[in-house]
């Protein structure tokens, strides 16, 4: 009961907090309040146990990568960086090309707290690539997204969508933002990038 109040706080705060914030919003377009409250209230089950709104695995060529991840690991599974001074930056194994971001220095190793798949970044690779939600790169559609995923919480400039885990109102920068997972897509409605950060 304790922790399930706790959690009913937490998703009021993240509520008010999104609320105070839209105001302020000058990119993208926002969402309602009623949206921000759904995805606040989410994050509790009817048992008042913690639920995740989003999924922050991504799938490539069957190898999940969970975030944040240990740079370490990823370095040891295969995943080669393109500038071994640089923690963050583009990484790639089998051809397929990742860039990893938002790297956090933690004891010995990085935390890598992000992941953006582009597929103008792997024009000529066989592979796949989706999140553990079904959502795949250059299979999935708009209509598939939404169908998983819901409304977005934010519409970027040049047409991602975009899902926060804590508030949509809480998005200031599509490529820094945190608890966020996003997709771009083709002329076709296609989806060609998968963004997660968190």
């Amino acid at each position: 009961m304790y922790n399930r109040s706790l959690r009913y706080i937490a998703a009021s705060a993240a509520l008010v907090l999104g609320v105070s914030a839209a105001a302020g919003c000058s990119s993208g377009s926002g969402s309602s309040s009623g949206r921000l409250y759904n995805a606040a209230v989410e994050m509790t089950n009817e048992s008042g146990e913690a639920v995740t709104r989003l999924d922050y695995t991504v799938i490539i060529n069957g190898e999940e990568i969970t975030f944040p991840a240990s740079l370490e690991q990823l370095k040891t599974s295969g995943w080669v960086p393109e500038n071994p001074e640089e923690a963050s930056g583009f990484y790639s194994k089998g051809g397929v090309r990742i860039l990893l971001r938002s790297c956090q220095k933690s004891d010995d190793d990085y935390k890598v707290n992000g992941v953006s798949v582009r597929q103008r970044n792997n024009k000529d690779v066989q592979f796949t690539v989706s999140t553990s939600k079904g959502v795949e790169l250059n299979v999935s559609t708009k209509e598939d997204v939404v169908n998983i995923y819901g409304d977005p919480d934010k519409e970027w400039e040049y047409g991602e969508y975009f899902y926060y885990e804590f508030g949509p109102e809480q998005a200031s920068d599509r490529d820094l933002d945190r608890n966020a997972v996003g997709f771009e897509f083709d002329d076709n409605g296609i989806v060609n990038s998968i963004f997660v950060m968190r």
